[in-house]
């Protein structure tokens, strides 16, 4: 490393993050993860640096990065060349679409390979997908999709009572609508869109409600599941899939987070670990905590197959599951970019370094194999 430009030769590992992480890093306040990531190389490794979307020069071909000094023990600027490998740790902002493409074109001329997906995915194409199989039919809520369509909401909560409104394409439970019919006349609906907000209406104001939540985006209408609950908090199951060093499928770990009372989703939520919870706080039975774990296993490796089988392959995914209060078992949604966060606060600081362990080592694999998602 010589005036702030790398000299070694690709294939070099790069992290796409936005631009205000990359900021926090070159103040010297990376956030766990990156300090994660960059403790788990070693000099024998592909050379990892950081960048956002406003570091990418196509006029010079190269990227104006981050990377951590070892000897310094502080973080850098540095000049390098496109990477061969990219971690997609953060989207690109909808304002700054055509430039992330034209990110997209450069790295596919160059025959990158991708750690994780960079697009999010279609809550409606997931549902499609996974219906196709048997197995996996019966642990899907009934789904449909809509747009403005106020007698198909009408329809799901005639039959089913109480619905989940989520927009096809989005994240983190920005865009989740929960809607009860609690009277011939009255309905409830609740969501978490700049906190949690409640409200009682009348059907016409539900429409409007909907309509102005929503605007014109694409949505699904998903049957409520009746989830288990604790201290009045819904309780769900977010489980951490990654592929290894050797392209294996390792399931992480499996965060229980329990929601804010009466909140429509379990974001922001307290955190256990699957034992601890179900063993020491529910006092399941040891037999069917062992058969539940095995039924999680094999039903998120089949969900992870067939994700592939639609998208390519990919070296993490965040799958989100949930028990009713009968202890059956649901599948909510699939999330191509994990942050973490429950994982970290179930199981702490150690197992959310491993899984950095396990996205880098993956990374090594695509790189030596070339065997990863093309852009």
């Amino acid at each position: 490393m010589t005036a702030g430009t790398c000299r070694l030769a690709v294939p070099l590992i790069g992290v796409f993050v936005s631009p205000g992480s990359l900021r926090s890093l070159l103040q010297q306040a990376p956030g766990g993860d990156f300090q994660a990531l960059c403790g788990g190389g070693s000099g024998d490794d592909p050379l990892l640096y950081f960048f956002s979307l406003d570091d990418v020069d196509f006029d010079r071909q190269q990227i104006r990065g981050a990377y951590y000094h070892r000897e310094k023990g502080s973080w850098k600027r540095g000049s390098f060349p496109f990477p061969g490998v990219v971690y997609f740790r953060n989207d690109a902002p909808p304002q700054r679409a055509e430039a992330f493409r034209c990110l997209l074109d450069h790295l596919n001329r160059r025959q990158a390979q991708a750690v994780n997906y960079f697009f999010g995915l279609n809550k409606w194409e997931v549902h499609r997908l996974l219906e196709g199989d048997p197995f996996l039919r019966g642990h899907l809520p009934a789904t449909v999709c809509c747009r403005r369509d106020g007698a198909l909401l009408e329809s799901m909560l005639d039959r089913y009572g109480a619905v989940y409104l989520k927009a096809c394409l989005g994240s983190r439970g920005r865009q989740v609508v929960k809607v009860l019919r609690s009277s011939d006349r009255l309905y409830e609906f609740s969501h978490c869109q700049g906190g949690l907000k409640r409200g009682r209406v009348r059907r016409e104001q539900l429409a409007r409600e909907v309509r102005h939540f929503f605007q014109d985006r694409e949505y699904i209408i998903q049957q409520a599941v009746e989830l288990m609950t604790f201290d009045g908090g819904p309780v769900d199951l977010r489980a951490e899939v990654q592929r290894n060093g050797r392209g294996e499928l390792e399931l992480v770990g499996i965060p229980v987070r329990v929601g804010h009372k009466q909140a429509p989703i379990t974001t922001h939520a307290r955190s256990f670990p699957f034992e601890d919870f179900f063993g020491a706080a529910l006092h399941f039975e040891p037999a069917f905590l062992e058969r539940l774990r095995e039924e999680i296993v094999c039903l998120v490796q089949r969900i992870y197959c067939l994700i592939e089988s639609r998208y390519g392959p990919c070296g993490e995914l965040g799958i989100d599951l949930a028990l009713d209060k009968d202890r059956r078992l649901w599948f909510i949604e699939c999330n191509s970019r994990s942050a973490r966060v429950s994982l970290a606060k179930a199981y702490g600081q150690d197992a959310l370094h491993r899984s950095f362990l396990n996205a880098l080592a993956y990374a090594r694999h695509l790189s030596r194999m070339g065997s990863g998602l093309e852009f």
